[in-house]
């Protein structure tokens, strides 16, 4: 087996692991729908989800309670993946950002395994770059 295809097998591994954790995280962000700059839980579950899969986590990122950044591993490459967990007025999480948040996670679950073995961070942040830009522009 070759190096990509070993890492490949660990991700997937790591995240078929995280599975139920996944789908939990996946359903209470559901259940409590909060509106964009106001995800307090959502925000606070995926963060705790991530911190306890080995990140560092540093929250309020961009002058917004609700943002964060994790990382995991060192190196001069840093692959980032931006997580959505706000809902929708008037009909929750139709838009589906409940799963984007935890399909974020689990990418950071399985891409940090490659970033701990080849020393290249990666970063998880939230909420995604379009987030800030609306917050710097209202």
């Amino acid at each position: 087996m070759t190096t990509t295809q070993t890492a490949k097998q660990q991700a997937r591994t790591a995240i078929a692991n995280a599975g139920d954790r996944l789908i939990g995280l996946s359903r209470m962000i559901h259940d409590h729908p909060e509106l964009g700059f106001e995800e307090e839980q959502a925000s606070t579950w995926c963060a705790g989800a991530l911190t306890d899969f080995g990140f560092v986590v540093e929250r309020g990122i961009c002058g917004l309670s609700t943002a964060f950044s994790a990382t995991r591993g060192t190196g001069p490459l840093t692959v980032a993946i931006c997580a959505e967990y706000d809902a929708l007025p008037a009909i929750g999480h139709a838009c589906g950002h409940n799963v984007i948040a935890s399909a974020a996670v689990g990418a950071g679950i399985g891409l940090s395994l490659i970033a701990t073995t080849s020393a290249s961070p990666f970063a998880c942040s939230a909420p995604p770059l379009r987030r800030v830009a609306e917050a710097r522009s209202s």
